[in-house]
């Protein structure tokens, strides 16, 4: 059994036309209204700013990529376990994307990490130490199981990785609500801030729970016998070829409709939260 033939899925019935052309659309309409924000970022960046004021220019840095992964990837949509795209572009290389979001999540994360840092009281910086390392060693550790089951199709790296996303949130939801309590002697819009960030935080480790984490173990379910009866008996460089060269162009719903699940979400509510925090 060859790489591409262990990995591809059984076709699905085809979805209605207009359901693939709104998939398309709505896509669209995400990754302009993330256009959007990155002027706003590129501009909001151009001004002079006091040294005092440097940690915003950082920020704002930090957030750039991670908002140019979720609009590129709005436009040119892409799948790691199947390597779907909608065009055969070679800007909807599935290995770009990749790239694009090890890149931009990884900023994503170490921006959310400097500025709650920023932001703690002296009190707690034992607590903040203790909670940005955790973060970003759990960053780490997606990162490398995603990029190495893109390129093996293992899926349980995928399930590691969304274990990684879920643990990350709730670290986030737990520190901020520490800062929360121990800011109750100063401004109560900060005490607010840091509330409002721990429902934030736990809605999203809600979401991760609820939607994302299901949809990588059902993943797991059907396809990983697949993987262990032919995909694991390719080799290395057999399998990195694969994962740099192939693609599966479809714009048939019915194969993207467990990634617009988790995809619509985070490519629009992320980049929000990313530009929101650089200002």
């Amino acid at each position: 059994m060859t790489v591409a033939e262990s990995t591809s899925p059984p076709p699905p019935a085809p979805a209605k036309q207009w359901l693939s052309i709104l998939f398309l659309a709505g896509m669209s309409c995400v990754g302009a209204g993330n256009v959007c924000l990155l002027i706003f970022l590129a501009v909001g960046a151009q001004r002079d700013y006091e040294d005092d004021d440097l940690l915003l220019l950082r920020l704002k840095m930090l957030a750039m990529p991670y908002v140019l992964q979720c609009t590129w990837r709005s436009f040119f949509v892409s799948d790691f376990i199947f390597q779907k795209t909608t065009t055969n572009s070679a800007l909807n290389s599935v290995p770009l994307a990749r790239a694009l979001a090890a890149l931009g999540e990884t900023c994503f994360v170490v921006e959310i990490v400097a500025f709650y840092s920023s932001a703690a009281p002296a009190s707690v910086d034992t607590t903040t130490l203790l909670a940005s390392s955790v973060i970003l060693l759990l960053n780490g550790i997606a990162q490398a199981a995603s990029t190495w089951a893109f390129v093996t199709k293992d899926m349980r790296c995928f399930v590691v990785e969304a274990v990684c996303w879920l643990c990350i949130f709730v670290a986030l939801a737990v520190w901020n609500s520490i800062l929360c309590c121990c800011s109750t002697a100063g401004p109560a819009a900060q005490v607010q801030f840091f509330a409002a960030s721990t429902l934030v935080f736990s809605g999203a480790s809600i979401y991760v729970q609820m939607i994302y984490l299901p949809l990588t173990v059902t993943d797991l379910a059907l396809n990983n016998k697949i993987f262990l009866l032919g995909n694991a008996s390719s080799s290395f460089q057999k399998k990195l070829r694969y994962a740099m060269s192939f693609s599966w162009v479809t714009k048939d719903f019915a194969l993207w409709y467990s990634d617009i699940c988790w995809m619509a979400p985070s490519f629009t509510l992320g980049p929000l939260v990313a530009v929101f925090l650089a200002f």
